[in-house]
C-alpha cells in the first residue's frame, strides 16, 4: 500500500481526476428544506443557517451554518463551494433520512473543513471528494475526522452518480483513510484510568461538594423561586430602572440581594463560596451544584456526558431484594444507534442517588415557578429533564436541558477536582500500562494538577470496580463498596440481570459491557501487584510454584506480560481477592460459598490459593475476638464450636509458616 506521506510529497492538481458532472438538478434557493414543529417554514435551500430544531429529540434550538469562513464577504469561489455543501447536504437529508441531526452536525463540520481546505487550494468539493490523491491530501492535516470523510464517500457512493452528478472516490480510498485514522487513534494517547490516590480524592471531594450543596438546595429554591416570581427581586438599582421603565414596575418594595440572601440563610454560604451577591452569582452557583452533581452521576454510573444530559426528570428507580436497597438510573441514549433514541438503564448507588435528588431540588425550583410541575409519566421519553436550562425571565423559560459543559467556565471547580501529581501516581500509571511513556507526556509531570476528564470517570470505575483487588487504598475501597458489589451483582456475565441492562444492542456500548471488559485487565493488574510484585510474605501451592518456576538467580520474579495478559484475557488464568489472599481459580469454585474464611482452602491445600501471612494475621485477630464473644453467651453453642474450629484453622496455617520461615 503506498506511503500516506507521499500523496502530500506527490500532490499536483493537474492530476486530479476531474470526472465530468452529470449535472443535476439542484432545488430552487427558495425551497423549503426544513420545517418547524409547529409546521411552518423554519429554512430553505439558499439559506447560509439550516434550522433543524423541530427534527431534534427535544426542544432545543439546533442551527447549522455553511459560513466556512472567518471573515470577508462571500466571493465567487466561496459561493460555488456553498452551492456544493447545500446540494450534499441535500442528498443526505434527501436519501438517508434516518440520519440524526447529532450526525448532520458532524458531517457540517466536515464539509466546512473541506471548504475551507478547497478554498486554499484553489479546488472545489468534486476534485477532493472523487479524486484519491486530493482526498488524501486533505486527510493527512484532518485525521481524526477521516471517519467522517470514509462515511460520507460511503453513503454517496451508495447513490447513483447521476444523482450526485459525478462518481465518488472508491474502496481503495476507503482502505487508506481507514489506515489514516487508525494510525491516528495508535498514536492519541487513550483517555488514562486515574491513579487510585487521585481517584479516591476526586470521589471524596464530589461527595463533599454535592452533600454541601445539599445542605443548602431548600433555601436555594426557595431563593430561585423569589427571583423568579418578582423581576425587581435581588437585582440592582440600575436593573430596576431599566425595568420599571419597560413594565411601569416600582421597585421600592423589591428587596436587593443582600437581603435575599439573609432572608434565606444563606450569608455565610454565599461568603464561603466566593458567589457574586447578585442574581448572576446565583447562576453561577446553580451552574456549579449541576455540574458536581452531573459529575458525581457519571462517577457512580459510568455514564457518558450527553447521557447524563438527557436525563429525563424522574430517572431513579429504587429496588429492594433481600431486604438490600438497589437504585437504578433509567434514561436513554443516540450513542452509535443511527440517532434512535433507545431507552438504557444503569445501576447507581447511594452516592448516585444523592447527586440525582440534588439535580432534581434544583429543577423543580424552574419547573414550579413556571407552573410546569413534572409529573410521572409512562411514555417512552419522559418530558422534562432532570437538568433543565436556568432562566429567570418567564417569558424566555422553555423545557430544555442544562448544557453540560463541565469545566468549560469552572476554574474554580477544576482546582478542587485536580489535586498534584506525586510520584507515586506515576509509578502506578507505570505498571497499568508498561509500554506508555507517562513521563515523556508533560500533562502527567510530577508536580503538576492532574487533567481530569469526565470519560476518565468511566474508565477507571469500569477498572476499579471489580472484586480483583487491584484497589488497596482503604478510602477508595469505602467508597466503591456498594457500586462495585452493585455492578458485580447487575453486570456480570451470566447475571440473570444483565439482558435487562446491558441488552443484546451491540450498536449501544452501554458501560456494563466496558465493566465487563475491564474484568481481565483489572484482574490481571492485582495478579501483578498481589502476586507477582508483592514482598508481603505470600503462601499457598500457586505462590509456591510461581516462587520456584519464575524467580530468577537474583531472586526476582519475572514473567511474560503479554502473554499472561493474554491468558487473562482468553480465561485462562484469573485472579480474585479473598479474605485472606487470592484466588487464581478458573471458573465456578466448588468451595461452599459460606466458607468465606477459606478454612477448607487451607485444610485442603487447594493449588488456587495465594494467601498473604499479613492479612491471614489480620483476619485471625478478628475472628479471635468473635470467638470470645461467642464463648461469653455460650460455650455450648454451635455458632461457638464452628467459630472455634474455624480459628483453630488459621492459627494452625500461621504456626506452620513460622515454623517454615
Amino acid at each position: 500500500m503506498k506511503n500516506i506521506n507521499s500523496y502530500q510529497n506527490g500532490f499536483n492538481h493537474n492530476q486530479i481526476n476531474t470526472v465530468d458532472s452529470l449535472n443535476p438538478i439542484a432545488p430552487t434557493f427558495d425551497e423549503v428544506v426544513s420545517w418547524s414543529r409547529n409546521g411552518k417554514p423554519a429554512s430553505r435551500y439558499g439559506d447560509m443557517i439550516l434550522d433543524l430544531s423541530g427534527y431534534g429529540l427535544n426542544d432545543k434550538t439546533v442551527t447549522l451554518s455553511y459560513q466556512f469562513w472567518d471573515d470577508g464577504d462571500v466571493t465567487e469561489q466561496r459561493q460555488n463551494l456553498l452551492n456544493e455543501m447545500r446540494w450534499i447536504i441535500y442528498l443526505l437529508r434527501k436519501y438517508k433520512p434516518e440520519l440524526s441531526v447529532g450526525t448532520l452536525s458532524g458531517y457540517f463540520t466536515l464539509l466546512r473543513s473541506i471548504a475551507n481546505f478547497c478554498e486554499n487550494s484553489n479546488c472545489s468539493f468534486r476534485d477532493v471528494l472523487s479524486s484519491q490523491n486530493m482526498a488524501l491530501y486533505w486527510a493527512i492535516d484532518h485525521k481524526r475526522t477521516t471517519t467522517y470523510l470514509n462515511g460520507l464517500l460511503q453513503l454517496l457512493a451508495h447513490l447513483d452518480a447521476k444523482v450526485v452528478g459525478y462518481k465518488v472516490c472508491g474502496k481503495k480510498t476507503l482502505l487508506q483513510l481507514i489506515k489514516i485514522y487508525r494510525e491516528w487513534v495508535a498514536a492519541r494517547r487513550q483517555h488514562p484510568p486515574i491513579p487510585t490516590r487521585i481517584y479516591s480524592y476526586v470521589l471524596a471531594t464530589l461527595i463533599n461538594e454535592v452533600n454541601v450543596f445539599l445542605s443548602v438546595a431548600d433555601s436555594v429554591t426557595l431563593l430561585i423561586k423569589e427571583c423568579i416570581d418578582n423581576p425587581l427581586a435581588g437585582r440592582s438599582q440600575s436593573s430596576h430602572r431599566r425595568i420599571a421603565k419597560r413594565t411601569g414596575e416600582q421597585s421600592k418594595n423589591a428587596p436587593d440581594f443582600t437581603k435575599l440572601l439573609q432572608k434565606y440563610n444563606l450569608e455565610k454560604f454565599w461568603e464561603q463560596r466566593g458567589y457574586q451577591t447578585s442574581v448572576k452569582g446565583l447562576a453561577s452557583m446553580i451552574a456549579e451544584a449541576r455540574d458536581v452533581a452531573a459529575l458525581q452521576i457519571q462517577a457512580f454510573s459510568g455514564m457518558r456526558a450527553g447521557e447524563v444530559e438527557s436525563l429525563p426528570f424522574f430517572c431513579l428507580d429504587e429496588e429492594s431484594n433481600n431486604g438490600a436497597k438497589h437504585y437504578i438510573i433509567k434514561g436513554r441514549t443516540t450513542k452509535l444507534s443511527s440517532g434512535k433514541v433507545k431507552r438504557v438503564q444503569w445501576i447507581t448507588s447511594s452516592s448516585g442517588k444523592q447527586a440525582i435528588e440534588l439535580a432534581q431540588k434544583i429543577s423543580i425550583a424552574f419547573y414550579s415557578a413556571f407552573g410546569d410541575v413534572p409529573g410521572k409519566s409512562n411514555e417512552r421519553i419522559n418530558s422534562h429533564y432532570l437538568f433543565v436550562a436556568s432562566v429567570f425571565s418567564i417569558k424566555t423559560f422553555r423545557n430544555i436541558p442544562f448544557q453540560y459543559n463541565v469545566f468549560s467556565k469552572r476554574d474554580n471547580l477544576r482546582a478542587k477536582l485536580q489535586p498534584i501529581i506525586y510520584e507515586e501516581d506515576l509509578q502506578e500509571l507505570e505498571r497499568i500500562d508498561l509500554h506508555r511513556a507517562w513521563r515523556d507526556e508533560s500533562r502527567f509531570e510530577v508536580g503538576k494538577p492532574w487533567n481530569l476528564t469526565t470519560h476518565q470517570l468511566r474508565r477507571s470505575l469500569a477498572l476499579y470496580a471489580q472484586r480483583s483487588g487491584l484497589v488497596s487504598i482503604p478510602s477508595l475501597k469505602q467508597q466503591l463498596q456498594h457500586i462495585t458489589r452493585e455492578m458485580s451483582y447487575y453486570y456480570a456475565r451470566g447475571s440473570t440481570f444483565a439482558k435487562n441492562f446491558i441488552l443484546n444492542d451491540s450498536s449501544i456500548k452501554h458501560f456494563g459491557h466496558e465493566w465487563q471488559n475491564s474484568e481481565p485487565i483489572s484482574q490481571y493488574l492485582s495478579y501483578l501487584k498481589n502476586v507477582i510484585l508483592n514482598d508481603d510474605h505470600l503462601f499457598g501451592s500457586h505462590f509456591n510454584w510461581v516462587d520456584k518456576t519464575l524467580r530468577n538467580e537474583d531472586g526476582i520474579i519475572l514473567i511474560d506480560r503479554e502473554s499472561t495478559f493474554l491468558k487473562f484475557k482468553k480465561g485462562e488464568m484469573a485472579y480474585k481477592e479473598t479474605i485472606i489472599g487470592g484466588c487464581v481459580k478458573t471458573g465456578p469454585c466448588n468451595i461452599s460459598p459460606v466458607d468465606f474464611l477459606q478454612v477448607e482452602c487451607l485444610k485442603s491445600h487447594c493449588k488456587n490459593l495465594v494467601g498473604s501471612r499479613v492479612k491471614l494475621e489480620r483476619v485471625i485477630n478478628v475472628q479471635a475476638k468473635h470467638v470470645f464473644r461467642l464463648h461469653e453467651i455460650s460455650a455450648e453453642s454451635s455458632e461457638y464450636l464452628q467459630a472455634r474450629s474455624d480459628l483453630d484453622v488459621l492459627v494452625d496455617t500461621l504456626k506452620q509458616l513460622n515454623e517454615e520461615s
